[in-house]
């Protein structure tokens, strides 16, 4: 989010359902979504979509997901609000972020 490879997003605890919400401040249209995990991954988790920050709809599943880099190619899609709803952990810690990116 901040460019940064060095800094990362983390939840404070470590239990599975968590989610981050990311506020574009204005609506964007993209149609690439990139999300760089750090050690503490998520294995299942919906990226979600919204105008208004209380209305989501979902544009990305992972349900197995392994670390690293997840890439997702959608529809061109049009919002101001990202929510990454974290269903499922895949080691034991929280969920840690180093990057998350969107593109037309």
């Amino acid at each position: 989010m901040d460019g940064d490879a060095s800094t990362r997003w983390s939840t404070m605890e470590a239990k599975d359902d968590q989610y981050i919400i990311i506020d574009l401040k204005e609506p964007k249209t993209f149609s690439s979504i990139y999300l760089i995990w750090e050690a503490a991954f998520g294995k299942k988790y919906t990226i979600e979509v919204s105008d208004d920050g209380e209305s989501y709809t979902p544009v990305a599943t992972q349900e197995n997901g392994t670390g690293g880099t997840d890439v997702y190619n959608i529809e061109p899609t049009t919002a101001r609000y990202i929510k990454i709803n974290m269903t499922e952990r895949g080691t034991g810690w929280g969920y840690s972020i180093y990057e998350f990116s969107i593109y037309e």
